[in-house]
Parts: structure tokens; sequence; C-alpha cells
């Protein structure tokens, strides 16, 4: 999966590819600074991804 790093103003601070595992995952949202706030696209494994995100973000994107 494709994962995007912006600050609060939206400046792009990163991009990576991340191998579509819980672990791998939570790897790279380990090695994130600050309060974390997740926005993704839905898709076939999303309820599979919000349950393995949702313990570690500090608050989840509004639905748009």
């Amino acid at each position: 999966m494709t994962s995007a790093v912006r600050d609060e103003s939206g400046k792009l601070i990163m991009e990576s590819v991340v191998e579509t595992r819980a672990s791998t995952i939570l790897d790279f949202i380990d090695g994130l600074r600050g309060k974390l706030c997740v926005a993704m696209e839905e898709g076939i494994s999303a309820d599979w991804l919000y349950n393995v995100l949702k313990p570690h973000v500090t608050r989840r994107a509004p639905y748009r």
C-alpha cells in the first residue's frame, strides 16, 4: 500500500510503499512522531486496516 505523511498544513513530508501486513504497517506508524491523524481510501481491506490502525492513532480524519 502507498502511505503519505503530511504536516498540519498539508505539506507532503514523505511517501512510502508499505507491505500490506499488520506488523509492517505498525512498524511504519511507530516510526512517526507527534499526533497521528489517519485518512484512508475505501477499498477491499478498509475494515481490516481500520481495525489495525485504530489503537495507534490520535484521531481519524472526518469522512468527506
